[in-house]
């Protein structure tokens, strides 16, 4: 049974959280919830066992559940640059399924330029993305949260794995 006020709790959150990253300047994308094979293996996903498989897709294009928000992202980036963007922020709050479990996750991203005025040019960089995470946990109000080294990981060149009362709530990489 769902606790009808948990579930308004959450969803209370959720749009809260979505109008601070509006108001940092992110704007919102919403990406597929089906997904091909070709597009999980292009965003790092190799291991296509834990993903929820679809038993009669409607198209090769729709085979797989999302199991995270990335594969939607940088299609949306790639989309973007690809029309001669020179800076984006986007966000995305959706449900993702691995293992047989469905969870609702949020995806930030930074490309491009972070600055660009008659003073200053420069780059978005991996501590933009990293700020920006830690202005949502200060706007929340989240407490005793530590940031660790993620190690070697295939999808990006830096990461780190976001930490709280020993449990991993947060992954960032660039």
């Amino acid at each position: 049974p769902v606790d009808p006020g948990a579930q308004d709790k959450k969803v209370n959150r959720i749009l809260e959280l979505k109008k601070f990253l509006a108001a940092s300047g992110f704007n919102e994308i919403v990406g597929y919830s089906l997904l091909s094979r070709a597009s999980l293996e292009n965003s790092g996903f190799k291991d296509l066992k834990r993903m929820q498989k679809i038993m009669n897709p409607l198209s090769a294009e729709q085979e797989f559940l999302r199991p995270s928000l990335r594969p939607g992202m940088l299609q949306a980036i790639l989309f973007n640059i690809h029309r001669k963007a020179e800076s984006l922020k986007f966000f995305e709050v959706g449900n993702c399924f691995i293992d047989g479990k469905e969870e609702t996750k949020a995806s930030l991203s930074i490309y491009g330029l972070e600055e660009d005025n008659w003073q200053r040019r420069y780059g978005a960089s991996f501590f933009d993305l990293k700020g920006a995470l830690q202005n949502i946990l200060s706007y929340f109000k989240i407490s005793g949260y530590e940031f660790e080294d993620a190690g070697s990981c295939p999808a990006y060149d830096h990461a780190l794995r976001l930490m709280r009362n020993g449990r991993k709530i947060a992954s960032l990489g660039s």
